[in-house]
């Protein structure tokens, strides 16, 4: 724990408490302190990509559960009402995930896969993965991208702009000939005018999720890490926090050195960055995986500060959120 000032907000991740075991959800203070579990999932999921509501009362996550699709959920940050939000995905809808809030609350975006899988491979070869949006009880859903099955990109992690109007989303190929090669785009909420922002180069497969916009706007904040299973070969290159503009000038690396970076999101006054960092590459409680915490820093990439510490059961506090 650090022992400086403590930062104003608070931070939502998910975590293992145990290995093996499935991913809580648990909020803290930015210090790390007052660590308290929101949701425990049922058997067989996980609850993954917590956010914050505009006004801190509501997270939104999506859950993976054997058997199920996975599907957008949401809950109070008190750990009570948890329901189910989008209830749409049926047929040859194959899940939801990665969700966003836009800044009034009034709706959400994720990602939705649509088609079949191709047996043997990890996911969704044949599937098409584009960015939705729909009110924020999951009432309307509307696709933006990827109305075409076997186009050979998919789209993820979709991120509302400061007014609304906009949606960030990385977009990664999923086919021999382009596998992995990522780019950063945004496109209106109405689904015109998709604009490519900043092209990951061929060094960095599957590089640019998560990205989120800045609250000013100004900038946007990714990592160059591959979060796919199919990177192949698997990268060596430590992963680390980015930023450019949204106009696709000024790239900067925040982070540097061992551990990487995933993760990355802002404070909500834009003045620092929450991130995860491994800070094993083996561990036993992680059953010979890297183990993770989770840290801050200033924007500008200084003033580093660990604020997780895990118990020697647990193992891998991931894709936080600062509401």
């Amino acid at each position: 724990m650090v022992s400086k000032q403590r930062l104003p907000g608070r931070i939502v991740f998910a975590d293992l408490p145990r290995v093996p075991g499935p991913f809580h959800l648990y909020i803290s203070a930015t210090d790390g302190s007052h660590r308290t579990l929101v949701a425990a999932p049922p058997k067989g999921g996980n609850y993954y990509h917590p956010k914050f509501s505009p006004d801190g009362g509501r997270i939104l996550f999506d859950r993976t559960l054997v058997g199920h699709r996975d599907s957008i959920m949401v809950v109070n940050a008190d750990g009570s009402d948890l329901r189910m939000v989008t209830h749409g995905c049926t047929g040859s809808c194959l899940g939801d995930g990665h969700p966003a809030w836009s800044p009034d609350g009034t709706q959400i975006a994720f990602e939705r896969a649509i088609g079949t899988i191709r047996q043997g491979t990890s996911c969704c070869v044949h599937a098409s993965i584009g960015i939705w949006v729909a009110h924020a009880d999951g009432s309307q859903p509307r696709q933006l991208t990827q109305f075409k099955l076997g186009s050979g990109w998919e789209d993820h992690s979709p991120s509302f702009s400061p007014d609304g109007r906009q949606l960030l989303f990385m977009r990664d190929g999923n086919k021999p000939g382009n596998l992995d090669q990522s780019s950063i785009w945004t496109i209106g909420v109405d689904g015109k005018h998709p604009r490519l922002v900043y092209r990951l180069p061929h060094d960095r497969p599957g590089g640019g999720g998560n990205a989120r916009w800045s609250p000013d706007g100004s900038r946007i904040l990714f990592t160059d890490a591959c979060l796919f299973d199919t990177c192949r070969p698997a990268p060596t290159f430590e992963p680390q926090v980015l930023t450019i503009r949204h106009d696709g000038t000024e790239l900067h690396q925040l982070t540097q050195g061992p551990g990487g970076a995933l993760f990355p999101a802002w404070s909500p006054d834009g003045q620092w960055i929450v991130f995860s960092r491994s800070v094993s590459h083996q561990t036993a409680a992680c059953h010979g995986q890297p183990q993770h915490e989770l840290y801050v820093m200033k924007a500008n990439g200084t003033d580093i500060r660990r604020i997780t510490t895990s118990t020697p059961n647990g193992c891998d506090p991931i894709g936080p959120d600062w509401g």
